[in-house]
């Protein structure tokens, strides 16, 4: 596995693309892992790696695993979710500024 698939910007890049597919809000994150909103969007922006307790919740929430938030590994999340999730993360390195990591959504 690629050693840069779990930086902080690529976890930031992942949350994106969930957040988009899930249509969720900073908020909405912010409250699913309990983190304030200022460390979602650190995460988002790759600034900071987040606890896995906290994402482990979102996890759960969003049928996603800790593997793909940390390592892009799409085993154990459901095929139609992987598909949206890459499509998401392929948009989103096309136009960083609809949601990627260097604004993320808000």
């Amino acid at each position: 596995m690629d050693e840069r698939a779990n930086a902080p910007h690529a976890i930031g890049e992942r949350l994106c693309a969930l957040m988009v597919v899930r249509a969720l809000t900073v908020e909405a994150v912010a409250y699913a892992t309990g983190a304030s909103k200022r460390h979602v969007v650190d995460w988002l922006a790759g600034r900071v790696t987040p606890r896995r307790g906290q994402i482990n919740r979102l996890a759960n929430q969003t049928g996603v695993t800790l593997a793909w938030i940390y390592y892009g590994d799409e085993g154990g999340v459901l095929p139609r979710t992987a598909s949206l999730l890459r499509t998401a993360l392929e948009h989103n390195r096309e136009d960083p500024a609809s949601g990627g990591s260097a604004g993320g959504p808000e």
